[in-house]
């Protein structure tokens, strides 16, 4: 497995500022485009370790004598034998991704959970074979970086004729192609989805969309499936020396299509408060991995958090939440708040997000969203208790996406947990390396009864 050079343990805490690994807030593409990215990553890392150290924590005893049946360790293993059947990946719409529901599930159920599953269906989208196209008059300009697949386009294999179609958004500019041309447009005016469309109707087997002078290539999307001819995006300096009439052969091979997967919730049914404190964790990895630090460090800690409230006498009210398909936008989160009624939002108190608590060379940060009396009291508690555990932390910004963001934008108070991402807290980062070898297990414990402490006193205010 690519993950056996990256090495693992109880790793000394180095304070630092932890780059936050989302997406700009609202951004949709950059998440997406990752998709496509990742199919052709390279696996492999080696990272010097520093001097080993435990987080220290009151709790140590109890972990150590409950750690073989339950607890974090056991569900990172869980987790990673769960990738491991299912092609080394937990991404979301794969069995990997449902497979880990149903422990999610399952889990929480024998806890004694009311456990609810709610379906999310989201576009799906994979290049399997990256595109290549070939001239008869010569080689391409720039090869295959010149050249880069819009999301969610067909694959395929078709050659034609080049018919030049100006920007292919009206019926006057596609009516010039004919049945099994390869139509070439210029960027604007219309989105790329119209694009297509148009040039499928004209009869087009395929549509190449040229880019502005001076433009570099750029990640573009459909939105959505659509056109059922392969869509491509190139370079300018490349299109501008195909000629009308010449052949080309185009081919790619892809994955696109609606999917589903499921996000999971589960509520202590003895509670009779009407207010809840939520946390929550995205269950889905990147394609490339098993994605044990990300986000399989989040889940095993928010089952740890749940199991062990559920074990105590008079259990606070808690909802835990288990996102679906974060790695692609945060749409599990997204899609369940915006399905909750005015009432239940009030309902909800405060957000704790767990995303990357366990990454290998740590730069722990807590974060939180601004102006909110419940989500600066989480912040203090975090910084309390992880003080308490021994590790220093550095507070940074709510704005960036993961899970929380959703919470945040319909005014609920929000704060979260993160240990960083890409060198050189994670080197593995959305890589193939991300397994169970990745992960701070100490860490993820120390984050685990760190979120713990600051859930039940936030739901007991």
């Amino acid at each position: 497995m690519a993950g056996a050079d990256c090495s693992v343990g109880l790793n000394g805490v180095v304070l630092g500022v932890a780059r936050l690994k989302f997406m700009s807030a609202g951004a949709l593409l950059g998440p997406l485009a990752l998709v496509i990215a990742l199919s052709l990553v390279g696996a492999g890392c080696a990272e010097t370790q520093e001097a080993p150290s435990r987080p220290r924590s009151s709790d140590a005893a109890e972990h150590s004598s409950r750690e073989a049946i339950t607890g974090v360790a056991a569900h990172l293993r869980a987790l990673q034998e769960i990738a491991n059947r299912h092609d080394g990946t937990r991404a979301a719409g794969t069995p990997g991704d449902r497979a880990s529901a149903d422990y999610i599930a399952e889990r929480l159920s024998r806890a004694g959970y009311d456990v609810t599953r709610q379906r999310i269906r989201f576009p799906y989208y994979r290049i399997l074979q990256a595109p290549k196209i070939q001239r008869t008059s010569g080689a391409l300009p720039g090869g295959r970086r010149s050249i880069r697949p819009l999301q969610f386009t067909r694959g395929g294999s078709v050659e034609g004729p080049v018919r030049r179609a100006g920007r292919g958004c009206t019926d006057a500019e596609t009516a010039g192609l004919r049945r099994g041309d390869v139509a070439l447009v210029r960027r604007g005016e219309c989105t790329f989805l119209e694009k297509g469309r148009r040039a499928q109707t004209a009869g087009a087997a395929a549509l190449l969309v040229a880019g502005h002078p001076g433009d570099p290539l750029i990640d573009a999307t459909l939105g959505r499936p659509g056109p059922a001819i392969p869509v491509l995006f190139l370079a300018h300096d490349t299109a501008k020396v195909l000629t009308t009439g010449e052949r080309l052969r185009i081919s790619l091979r892809t994955r696109s299509e609606m999917r589903a997967s499921e996000n999971v919730l589960a509520d202590a049914p003895a509670a009779t408060s009407r207010r809840i404190a939520m946390l929550g964790a995205h269950l889905d990895s990147a394609p490339a991995g098993a994605g044990l630090n990300d986000n399989g460090s989040g889940v095993a800690a928010a089952l740890d958090i749940a199991e062990r409230l559920a074990a105590e006498d008079n259990p606070p009210r808690v909802r835990f939440g288990f996102w679906a398909a974060e790695e692609l936008g945060l749409i599990g989160s997204r899609r369940y708040v915006e399905r909750l009624g005015r009432s239940e939002r009030r309902a909800v108190t405060s957000y704790l997000n767990l995303d990357m608590v366990g990454s290998p060379h740590p730069r722990p940060t807590v974060y939180a969203s601004d102006s909110k009396p419940a989500a600066a009291r989480l912040e203090r508690l975090l910084l309390r208790h992880l003080r308490k555990e021994g590790i220093s932390a550095r507070v940074g910004s709510a704005s960036k996406g993961s899970d929380h963001l959703p919470f945040a934008r319909a005014g609920i108070p929000v704060a979260g947990l993160f240990t960083g991402a890409g060198r050189p807290a994670d080197p593995c980062y959305h890589r193939r390396c991300d397994t169970l070898s990745n992960v701070n297990v100490g860490m993820t414990r120390a984050m685990a009864d760190t979120a713990r402490r600051a859930l039940v006193g936030i739901a007991r205010d």
